[in-house]
Formats: C-alpha cells, sequence, structure tokens
C-alpha cells in the first residue's frame, strides 16, 4: 500500500487543480446559456451567487447536467450562478460549514448540520425518497444479498448517503464488513458501477438517477438485488445572506420544473421525478440514523483512486469491454482500486493530460512527446508498428485509392493516428484531401466503419487492429483497399507523480503480459500485441506525417 505523504498531498493537490479548471470554467457555461439577455451587463461580484453541488458525479458530469440548473437559476434570479463543487464529500461539507454557498444541493446526510447548525434554509426536497440499491449486472448469478456473502462490494465514497444506508443494511443483515464481505470505496457512483460492470466487483450500492445515467452512457444492463429502507431524499438550500425574494423565485423555479417541457427536460437528464416544498419534520429520521458501528465503518475516509485514461478511439462502452481484464492487473500493481477514463473526443482527451488527471494513460504515438513534455513518463509501447487500412465493402467498385477521387472517404477525428496516416497516404497516391474527395470526420472508429456499411461513404480508414476489437459484424462484408505507412504503436505512460517503485511495478507487469495466461487474456482482449520497453526516438518526428 502507497504510504507516502508526498504522494498523498500530489495526488490531492492534483484533484483539486483538476477540478479548480473545471469550476472556473463553469461561470462561462452558464453565462453561454443566457447571451441573449442582457441581465449579466455589469461584473460586479457581489451579483454572484454560488451553487454548490456535492460531487457524487465526475467534476464534467456536474458541467454536463447541472449546467442547465444553473443556467436556470440565472434566468430566474437575474443575476449570475457559478456552478462549483468539490474534490471530495468531506470537502463539501466543510464548504458548507465555511458558508461558501449561496444555494446547495446536499445529501440528506448533510441535512443536520447543514440545516440545524449552520443554519442554511431548505428550499424543496426530492419527492421520491432515497432507496439505496444492491446493483449487480444484468447477467450476474447474484439474486440475493446473501449471495454477496464472500465477495467484493464496491461503493462509492464512504461519507455518501448510499455507502452509509448499505452499510446499516449490511450490519442488519448479519454481513459485516471485513469478515463476511469486503468493502472499496471509489470516488463517485460512475465509478462504483464501472466496477460492476467490468467484473471487479459484485455488486454497486447506489441509487436509480446515477443508474440511469450510466446504463444510458455505457449501454450497460443493470439489475438490483436488494433495497434498503427509505429516507428523505436530496434538497436545495439557501444561505439565510440570499434575500427573501430570491429565495422565493429559487423555490417556485424548483418545484415548478416539473410542470413545463423545459424543466422535465431538466429533471429527466438527471434521473429525478419532481421537487416539493421541505416540511419541518420531513429529515428528522437523519439525527438518528446511523448505529455506532456503522458510523466507524463509514468514517474511513474519502476514496482514494487510480485513473487509467485511455485516448477515445472507440466508444466508451467499447472501451470498457476492451480494457476490463487489465484492470485487476493494475490494481494489483498499485494495491489500490483503478478505474477506467476516457472522454468524449480527442481534444477533451488531450485537455484531460495536460491537466493531469490520468495516473497511467494510453497515448497514440502522437500524443507520446507531448505527454512526455506533460509529466508522463514512458513504461512500454507496442512491439509491432501499427498502420491503416482503407476499408470497403465487398460488393464496392473500389479496387485502388486513386478510385476514390471525388468520393467520401470517413475518418475517426482529425487528430487521430489513423486519419493523419490516412492524409498523407492519399497525397502520396497523388489525391489532395482538399479538394479531390469529401472528408467525412466522425467520432469512433467503430462509427466511422458504419459509415461504410450503410453506404454514406466509400471507405473507411481504420487500423486492422481496431477491427479485431469490435464485434464480428464491424467486419462482415468488408475489403481493404491499399494500407498507409508503418509508425510505431500505441504507449502507456505514467505520471511522474506516481512513485517510482510504483511505475517499475506497472512496467514490469505490462512487459510480463506475453509472459503469464492471464496476460495472454488482457493481450487478447486489447488487440494490441505484446508489449516491450519504449525507446523515445522512434517517436520524434512524427508530427510531419498527416500534416
Amino acid at each position: 500500500m502507497i504510504s507516502s505523504n508526498l504522494w498523498t498531498a500530489q495526488r490531492r493537490g492534483r484533484r483539486l487543480a483538476a477540478v479548480l479548471l473545471l469550476v472556473f470554467a463553469l461561470p462561462l457555461f452558464a453565462t453561454l446559456a443566457l447571451l441573449s439577455t442582457t441581465v449579466h451587463a455589469d461584473d460586479d461580484t457581489s451579483r454572484i451567487y454560488h451553487l454548490g453541488i456535492f460531487p457524487y458525479m465526475a467534476p464534467r458530469q456536474i458541467i454536463k447536467y447541472y449546467g442547465p440548473i444553473a443556467a436556470d437559476m440565472e434566468m430566474a434570479l437575474h443575476r449570475k450562478v457559478k456552478l462549483e463543487s468539490q474534490r471530495s464529500f468531506s470537502a463539501f461539507s466543510q464548504a458548507l460549514s465555511q458558508h461558501t454557498y449561496d444555494i446547495a444541493l446536499i445529501q440528506p446526510f448533510d441535512y443536520p448540520r447543514a440545516v440545524d447548525k449552520d443554519g442554511y434554509i431548505p428550499l424543496a426536497r426530492l419527492s421520491a425518497p432515497l432507496v439505496t440499491q444492491f446493483y449487480v449486472r444484468s447477467d450476474s448469478p447474484y439474486h440475493t444479498l446473501n449471495d454477496l456473502r464472500g465477495t467484493t462490494l464496491a461503493m462509492p465514497p464512504a461519507k455518501a448517503a448510499n455507502s452509509r444506508m448499505a452499510l446499516r443494511a449490511l450490519y442488519d443483515n448479519q454481513l459485516i464488513p471485513g469478515r463476511d464481505i469486503e468493502i472499496r470505496y471509489f470516488n463517485s457512483h460512475d465509478s462504483c458501477l464501472q466496477q460492476v460492470w467490468v467484473g471487479n466487483a459484485s455488486a454497486c450500492t447506489t441509487a436509480a438517477p446515477p443508474v440511469k445515467v450510466f446504463e444510458n452512457r455505457m449501454q450497460a444492463s443493470l439489475r438490483p438485488i436488494y433495497a434498503t429502507p427509505p429516507i428523505p431524499h436530496v434538497l436545495f438550500v439557501a444561505e439565510p445572506r440570499v434575500p427573501l425574494d430570491d429565495r422565493t423565485r429559487l423555490q417556485q423555479l424548483i418545484i415548478g420544473w416539473d410542470k413545463s417541457e423545459h424543466g422535465r427536460t431538466i429533471l429527466s437528464q438527471l434521473g429525478f421525478p419532481a421537487f416539493v416544498p421541505v416540511k419541518a419534520d420531513d429529515y428528522s429520521i437523519m439525527h438518528h440514523y446511523e448505529p455506532a458501528n456503522v458510523i466507524t465503518s463509514a468514517s474511513a475516509g474519502d476514496a482514494r483512486d487510480f485513473v487509467l485514461g485511455i485516448f477515445p478511439y472507440l466508444s466508451t462502452r467499447q472501451l470498457v469491454k476492451n480494457f476490463a481484464p487489465l484492470l485487476p492487473a493494475f490494481t494489483r500493481a498499485v494495491e489500490m482500486p483503478v478505474h477506467l477514463r476516457t472522454a468524449t473526443s480527442f481534444g477533451s482527451f488531450s485537455d484531460n493530460l495536460a491537466a493531469g488527471m490520468y495516473d497511467i494513460v494510453l497515448v497514440q504515438p502522437f500524443e507520446f512527446e507531448r505527454a512526455v513534455s506533460l509529466g508522463y513518463m514512458p513504461l512500454a509501447g507496442m512491439k509491432e508498428p501499427a498502420y491503416a487500412s482503407f476499408y470497403v465493402r465487398k460488393d464496392s467498385p473500389y479496387h485502388d485509392i486513386l478510385d476514390f477521387k471525388g468520393k467520401i472517404i470517413a475518418m475517426s477525428p482529425r487528430e487521430s493516428a489513423t486519419s493523419r496516416l490516412g492524409l498523407h497516404a492519399l497525397r502520396k497516391a497523388g489525391i489532395d484531401p482538399r479538394h479531390d474527395v469529401v472528408i467525412k470526420y466522425v467520432s469512433t472508429h467503430d462509427a466511422c466503419l458504419r459509415q461504410v456499411q450503410r453506404k454514406t461513404a466509400a471507405t473507411c480508414i481504420t487500423s486492422p487492429i481496431v477491427l479485431k476489437m469490435l464485434p464480428g459484424d464491424f467486419a462482415d462484408g468488408l475489403r481493404k483497399v491499399g494500407e498507409t505507412e508503418k509508425m510505431p504503436g500505441v504507449v502507456f505512460l505514467a505520471h511522474k507523480r506516481v512513485p517510482a517503485n510504483l511505475r517499475q511495478k506497472l512496467k514490469q507487469e505490462i512487459l510480463s503480459w506475453s509472459q503469464t495466461k492471464e496476460g495472454e487474456k488482457i493481450l487478447a482482449s486489447m488487440q494490441f500485441g505484446s508489449f516491450v520497453p519504449v525507446n523515445p526516438s522512434v517517436y520524434e518526428n512524427l508530427s510531419e506525417t498527416g500534416q
């Protein structure tokens, strides 16, 4: 287990810096939604309200799902609303106590302190009660709570409401953590669910709204096997300094969301039904909810995570599937849970890389030199070189690259290695990509191949390696027409903040995959072939290709 104080401090600082980087961008997000109005003409900071959202989602998800709420509040209040969160539940609770926020969405376990002690004024609560459920994969052999005995159970952060409710349920059912079941905490509900989806945990304890968001994003299928007794759900509160008139407008706005199409859209994206006014005794149960032994277990501290970043060359769901066997191996190497993160685009992934959001990362060859300049240190790279091919339908009339003149050519994002290689190959064949063909950039390699299958593009430029990673139907009815030049393949790197001994363990783990049965399964799932030590010189001047 990592015991270095410097390592922990650096991780905390890095996380805080990444969150702050996102948080500082949020006022722009909310303002852009209201550019057609004139209510923000002055920049008087006294006109800013700070909206705090407890960190049950990753920062980028909070931006995505709560940005519309911040914009809606701005419109109702005629004041800027700055959306904020924190890196952990503890930090958020501390910010509440310091009266950082003018408006906040809090979990029920924060009610006694925030409302009764610190004086926040309840505005509205979610109409449905909060029920924690134990979710398993739809194809899981587990059907009852007792079936989980002897397994590893994933939970969101220890101080999250769902974790505390789940711990009480375990004790009530004589499943003692550390004796009958192993508990592992993760930094968000999404990470918790991911561990179940990839098979690293038997179940995740969470609520229906995060599951709905996860299933929609991942095209996953989960099912609940146990539900805890209900408690009151999340609620919006206001700091007493917010004038009564503004508190009234906020309350009317929040409880009115379910009565308009716009408001129902906001609620639906979050998986919420509706909000209702708070009654005086709604949260009385929260004053005596946790037995002493559950409090001790739940106060184990905030989750620590180790993040593996994968560049987004495939859909998120496909990446999670292909890299699932790798996560247990890396978890053993660093002696802490490892979860996978990607991004919605190559640009977002590059931003995440610059923000230091990944501990270990897999990058395409064109990103190698930049990753090193950002503080990432090489671990291992593909042994065999990589290249791209032009794929067409078998029944198409195309047999040579020159046949694509005047046609639509599908490619993965412009920044991807295969696209850059493809552009280079077109120029070498005498085709000017700007004038002789129509380049259609799509989000991922699987989306690129669909363009050919649906006859909306003549060809897709992608890697034969990628084709092996996808379900068989992607290759059905396709053939190759020409290849690009070869180049070095993908590379694993670890951030320099990761202690040297752990970097060495990760390197040894990756290099050993070709020599063990478990490693062979990992390599077969990723389809990159074996890995070898990195020779940095082979990645020099790659930027000249595909410009």
